[in-house]
């Protein structure tokens, strides 16, 4: 049996565009060894690297409860999944 799974990584307070304020203030070293992980994580063998999902701010939620959908605005974790 073949199981594919889906990984997302919240980049928190990571590389984004605009930066971060946080982000801004890394060194040159620390901000280039973030993307060389991300980019080891993205050449794994079995990782099939994808475009970013945007910003949570334009997240919608589906959620099914007693076999009725429910969308909402947001993410399902109103601070996001990286608190």
């Amino acid at each position: 049996m073949l199981v594919k799974c889906v990984l997302l990584i919240c980049q928190g307070s990571g590389p984004r565009r605009p930066p971060t304020e946080r982000w801004k203030r890394l060194s040159q070293a620390q901000q280039k060894a973030i993307y060389a992980d991300y980019q080891d994580l993205g050449q794994s063998p079995g990782v099939t690297p994808g475009p970013a999902l945007g910003l949570p701010g334009a997240a919608r939620t589906v959620q099914v409860r007693h076999r009725k959908p429910g969308v909402r605005n947001g993410t399902y974790l109103g601070e996001g999944a990286g608190g």
